[in-house]
């Protein structure tokens, strides 16, 4: 038993150990996140911004936030800047597939968990369109800009 207790055999088992902790450390996280269907994976990003570990209802939060939030872009058209807020125009966020879509994520398997985490995956809000709306809304605008004689298809 004595030879055993050498310097370099406890070094060996130290070194062993250490790597060992940092192994599990590195693996259980991922393996909760591929079981855990009430959080999002880790690793994931919505819109560039980070959600993995929030809970499904937490994410849902933040996208009421957005949703009510104006969304205004600026177009060019000839030498005018039109303003244009994209709810009342016809876009807005679906929420429960944008949800339902982070939920899944990392979620089938262990190595795809994995992945998720240490990769990072980046994830669009799922955007529902009216283009007829949409139409009517740019053709109201540029007619109040005295641009009627253009056509926004």
């Amino acid at each position: 038993m004595q030879k055993f207790m050498t310097k370099k055999n406890l070094i060996i088992l130290g070194s062993v150990l250490v790597a060992l902790v940092l192994l599990a450390l590195l693996l259980v996280p991922p393996i909760v996140d591929a079981h855990d269907l009430t959080k999002i994976t880790g690793g994931v990003r919505l819109n560039e911004v980070p959600v993995g570990g929030k809970t499904v209802e937490q994410v849902g939060t933040m996208l009421d936030e957005q949703i009510q939030q104006p969304k205004i872009v600026q177009i060019q058209v000839e030498d005018k800047q039109i303003e244009l807020d994209l709810n009342s125009a016809g876009f807005s966020i679906d929420r429960e597939k944008t949800l339902e879509q982070l939920q899944t994520i990392g979620k089938n398997n262990f190595l795809e968990a994995l992945k998720t985490r240490f990769l990072r995956t980046d994830v669009r809000a799922v955007v529902n369109s009216d283009r007829e709306m949409f139409v009517t809304v740019m053709d109201a605008m540029l007619q109040t800009e005295g641009l009627s004689d253009k056509r926004f298809d």
